[in-house]
């Protein structure tokens, strides 16, 4: 433990710094109005760490500070999703409203969980926020790269999209999966080893993928990036093939929209 926790530090500053030049990369690229909320959370997430670092973990101002900051984090992973997931949506021109059923569930689910976090009962250990927070943050930590995940095989599998994306369409979409898949990839570690001594090193790595994602991000977000590349001109067949499968994922969708909505009503 005495050996990890220098390193466990010295990488969570070092993380803090990435996310710092990754905040400016995109100013100087002229992205952060194509990806708003994903700067904010940077910003948020940077600026909330180096605010909690003075104060005492166990104190009462923590967990008022925790609080705030647990619930913006929760909120503002929903947003970075649902903010992806527009970004994806802008290579489908045929994608309509029903593209508002996913961001809506994203959305609810990270309303949902900071309502939960927000009201502590003090004579509960599941009714302080830090522990709703913790939890909620590994579910999304576990949701959204698993949702995204499906839609990239969705995409490339089963409807054979040949159309580029956007190189920074394309690297948001793999690193975000990457990024959010790792705090809960670190949870599970933990649980399944007990703990204990074993949280240092757990950590220590999930901080390594961490500086790693955010790291390619400095690299390869570039205002270029938001140019569709050249690609060959498809053929005859090739279009009424697309315009086909366009076709069925836009009538998947709308079917998904009614079920949706059916059940809605129905509760």
């Amino acid at each position: 433990m005495h050996l990890w926790l220098p390193i466990q530090r010295a990488l969570w500053g070092f993380s803090l710094l990435i996310q710092a030049l990754l905040v400016l990369r995109l100013a100087r690229q002229g992205l952060i109005r194509r990806y708003p909320f994903f700067a904010a959370y940077l910003i948020v997430e940077t600026a909330s760490a180096l605010a909690l670092l003075p104060l005492p973990a166990r104190s009462p101002v923590y967990t008022e500070a925790f609080r705030w900051a647990g619930t913006a984090f929760l909120l503002l992973r929903a947003a970075v999703a649902c903010e992806l997931w527009e970004r994806i949506c802008e290579h489908f021109p045929g994608i309509g409203r029903e593209r508002l059923v996913l961001a809506a569930f994203f959305l609810s689910f990270g309303i949902l969980a900071a309502v939960f976090s927000w009201r502590p009962d003090i004579s509960q250990q599941w009714g302080f926020p830090q522990t709703y927070v913790v939890v909620a943050l590994e579910i999304e930590g576990e949701i959204y790269p698993l949702v995204f995940l499906l839609l990239w095989l969705f995409i490339n599998y089963i409807l054979h999209n040949q159309q580029p994306f956007r190189p920074n369409v394309r690297w948001h979409w793999v690193l975000s999966m990457i990024y959010f898949a790792t705090s809960g990839l670190a949870s599970f570690l933990v649980l399944a080893t007990g703990g204990g001594s074993k949280v240092f090193p757990i950590n220590c790595g999930m901080l390594a993928a961490d500086i790693a994602c955010l790291g390619t991000w400095v690299a390869v977000m570039r205002r270029t990036g938001e140019t569709i590349p050249y690609y060959e001109r498809m053929s005859a067949a090739e279009i009424e093939e697309a315009q086909e499968r366009n076709r069925d994922l836009n009538e998947f969708l709308k079917l998904l929209s009614r079920d949706v909505s059916g059940r809605a009503r129905a509760r």
